[in-house]
């Protein structure tokens, strides 16, 4: 058997020709898996993805982003409705959004 590289495909962007937006959300019970916190966005539709910070913010809360392809000041105002372990979620647009691939 040969040791080496393999080839991996990534996902694909299945929102080509939308823009998507990254939602830096925290004020969740520390633990939260990102199943929590997608299933607890659930009623607000299908999110693009849920990405759990493995640090700690300056406050020393944990922070996920939430990606969505949808109206952004609706998504805010949704996302900080969201209650998870009888708190609420505290979302804000990304401040510094990645720089697309390519």
């Amino acid at each position: 058997m040969e040791v080496g590289w393999s080839e991996i495909s990534r996902r694909k962007n299945t929102a080509t020709n939308k823009e998507i937006i990254s939602f830096y959300t925290m004020n969740f019970p520390p633990g939260t898996s990102v199943h929590r916190i997608r299933s607890a966005c659930a009623p607000l539709g299908k999110l693009y993805d849920v990405f759990l910070v493995p640090k700690k913010n300056s406050s020393g809360q944990e922070f996920a982003f939430v990606k969505d392809v949808r109206n952004i000041t609706d998504m805010e105002k949704r996302l900080n409705d969201v209650k998870i372990g009888g708190l609420t979620l505290r979302a804000n647009r990304e401040k510094h959004p990645r720089k697309p691939a390519g």
